[in-house]
């Protein structure tokens, strides 16, 4: 953890602390480093875009959310960007979502939140992933 500012450290601790209830400390942790460098790059236009710590599509969470109107989605925008909380909660919301899909599967579960349907094309995220859930278990996260 030596390569992260403070802010990205407590953007990686917060995010352990948020998933640890349901089991996705480690995971959140890591999804935050990779989707967003810890919190570095919240925000991402390429293909489909996607804002925050954990890079929610917007899509997603605009159907998930029932955003239908445009100050609706700016809201979750503007939320996603500035609450790490709740981007938290969506990012659960979405790994429980696959690991129900994937009756409990950890690498399909990941790779889906990453890829969706096509989880198989999430095998490059899940190892990028697992790099460093095995790497932040050797750090004092509580």
């Amino acid at each position: 953890m030596n390569l992260f500012d403070a802010e990205q450290k407590e953007v990686i601790q917060n995010s352990y602390r948020y998933g640890k209830p349901m089991n996705l400390g480690h995971t959140l942790a890591a999804i935050s480093i990779v989707e967003s460098s810890a919190g570095k790059q919240k925000t991402r236009f390429r293909n489909d875009a996607s804002f925050g710590h954990y890079h929610i599509l917007l899509k997603t969470a605009f159907k998930r959310l029932g955003a239908d109107t445009e100050d609706e989605q700016i809201q979750i925008v503007l939320r996603l960007y500035y609450d790490q909380r709740y981007g938290a909660n969506l990012a659960i919301t979405e790994l429980l979502y696959w690991k129900q899909r994937h009756y409990g599967d950890w690498k399909k579960m990941v790779a889906s939140y990453n890829a969706g349907n096509s989880w198989e094309n999430g095998k490059n995220y899940v190892d990028k992933v697992s790099y460093y859930v095995l790497e932040l278990q050797h750090c004092k996260l509580d």
